[in-house]
C-alpha cells in the first residue's frame, strides 16, 4: 500500500504533467481552464445570471444583511486580534492552554484520510458559500462579476467570485464594506448552523466510554472493535471516562472483566478481558485502549454513524469559524486587508504616505501574530 508521502508525490508528478500539457493547448485557457504551477482555475459566466436572480429577490433585505455583516467585520476583526494575542501569550504562560495554529497540509498537518474524509466537504461548503455571498452582495451594490469559477491548490479545493476591479474601485465605501465583509459573515453564520445542529441532534451529557483505537500488544486489541462503546464494566455502569478511571483504579493485573459494549453496528456485547499491567502505575490493571466521552445521537443510529455524523458537523463548525476569523485580519489577500484598506482610503486629513504606513502597520502586526502563533505550535509538537 502507498504511503502520504507516496501519494502526495505520484499527485504533484501528475500535476505537473497536466500543467506542460496545458501550455500546448491554449483552447483551455479561452474555455476558462487554467492550469499553473501549484493552482488551477475553472472560470465560468453561466452562473451570473443565476447570482442576479437571487440578488433581485428581496434587495430591500439583502442590504439589511449586508450592513449587518459590516459591522460583524468589525467585531471578527477585533476578535481575530485579541484571539491570537491571547493564544500566543498562552504560549508563554500556560503552553497546555494554547490552541495550535498551523495551516491545513494534507499529510503533513493532517492525515490525508481525515482531509479527505472529514475536511474536504466542510471546506467545499465553507468556500462556496462564501464565495457566493461575495457574488450576492457584488450584485445588490452594482459591481459587476467577470466570472465565478473553482480553484484547486495543490489538492486544496478552493472557489471564487471575480469583481470587476474598476467598479469595485468606483463603489462608495458602504458598498465596498458589504462587499470584503459577506462572504465571513456567511461563514458565521454557517458555523452557528453547526453548532446548533449539534445541540440539536446529540444529548449533552456522555453516556458511555468511546473506543477510538485499541493498542498493539494489549488486551483489548483484536477483541473490542474501535468505535465500540463501553456501557458497563463487571455489571457497573460507566457513562464517561470517569467512571472507567475510577473502576480501573480498583482492578489488578490479571484480572478478568466483563465489558458490556454496543459495538459499531449498534450490537450489544459481551467480552471477557484479562488486564495487562498498567505501564504508568503496575499496581494496576491496563485494557489498553484510546477512549473518549461518547455522546450519542438523538437519531436512532449506530455508535459509528453517531461519530461520523459529530466528526463532520464539528469540522464543519470549527472550519467555518476559523475561515470567518482569518479571513478577516488585515492580511492581503483575506478580505480583511481590503475592507481595512478601504476605511484608511477613506481617512481625510493624511497624506498618501501615512495612509500607506498605516496600511503596512496593520498587515504586518496581523502577519506577525499569526506567524509567531505557527511558529510556537511546531515548536510545540
Amino acid at each position: 500500500m502507498l504511503s502520504v508521502y507516496q501519494m502526495l508525490m505520484i499527485i504533484l508528478m501528475l500535476w505537473f504533467i497536466a500543467y506542460l500539457l496545458a501550455q500546448r493547448a491554449p483552447w483551455l485557457r479561452a474555455r476558462g481552464i487554467e492550469i499553473n504551477l501549484l493552482y488551477a482555475l475553472i472560470k465560468t459566466r453561466r452562473l451570473n445570471p443565476w447570482l442576479d436572480k437571487i440578488a433581485s429577490k428581496g434587495t430591500r433585505w439583502w442590504r439589511l444583511f449586508f450592513d449587518l455583516s459590516i459591522i460583524l467585520g468589525f467585531v471578527q476583526l477585533a476578535f481575530g486580534y485579541f484571539w491570537f494575542v491571547n493564544n500566543l501569550m498562552a504560549y508563554f504562560r500556560r503552553p497546555e492552554a494554547a490552541a495550535p495554529v498551523y495551516p491545513i497540509v494534507p499529510g503533513l498537518t493532517v492525515s490525508l484520510e481525515s482531509f479527505v474524509k472529514y475536511m474536504l466537504p466542510a471546506i467545499v461548503l465553507v468556500l462556496v458559500t462564501h464565495e457566493f455571498a461575495h457574488g450576492i452582495s457584488a450584485r445588490i451594490e452594482g459591481i459587476r462579476v467577470r466570472s465565478v469559477g473553482l480553484a484547486l491548490f495543490f489538492i486544496i479545493p478552493g472557489a471564487f467570485v471575480e469583481p470587476d476591479e474598476d467598479d469595485v474601485e468606483a463603489a462608495t465605501l458602504r458598498s465596498k464594506l458589504r462587499f470584503f465583509s459577506a462572504g465571513s459573515a456567511v461563514n458565521i453564520i454557517l458555523a452557528f448552523l453547526a453548532l446548533l445542529l449539534i445541540m440539536a441532534l446529540f444529548t449533552q451529557t456522555p453516556s458511555g466510554v468511546l473506543v477510538v483505537n485499541t493498542l498493539e500488544g494489549y488486551p483489548a486489541h483484536g477483541v473490542i472493535e474501535p468505535y465500540s462503546v463501553i456501557i458497563e464494566m463487571n455489571g457497573t455502569r460507566i457513562s464517561s471516562i470517569k467512571d472507567l478511571s475510577i473502576f480501573m483504579k480498583r482492578t489488578s493485573p490479571g484480572n478478568i472483566i466483563i465489558l458490556k459494549v454496543v459495538d459499531p453496528r449498534g450490537v450489544i456485547k459481551e467480552l471477557p478481558l484479562r488486564l495487562a499491567e498498567n505501564p504508568w502505575n503496575k499496581s494496576i490493571g491496563f485494557m489498553g485502549v484510546s477512549i473518549s466521552d461518547y455522546v450519542p445521537s438523538r437519531l436512532p443510529i449506530s455508535p459509528l454513524a453517531s461519530v461520523e455524523l459529530m466528526t463532520h458537523l464539528l469540522w464543519l463548525h470549527m472550519l467555518s469559524l476559523g475561515v470567518a476569523i482569518v479571513n478577516m485580519m488585515p492580511i492581503y489577500p483575506f478580505d480583511g486587508a481590503r475592507f481595512v484598506f478601504a476605511l484608511i482610503d477613506k481617512v481625510r486629513g493624511i497624506g498618501e504616505k501615512t495612509k500607506l504606513g498605516l496600511k503596512a502597520l496593520m498587515m504586518s502586526s496581523a502577519l506577525l501574530l499569526l506567524v509567531l502563533n505557527m511558529i510556537l505550535t511546531f515548536a510545540r509538537m
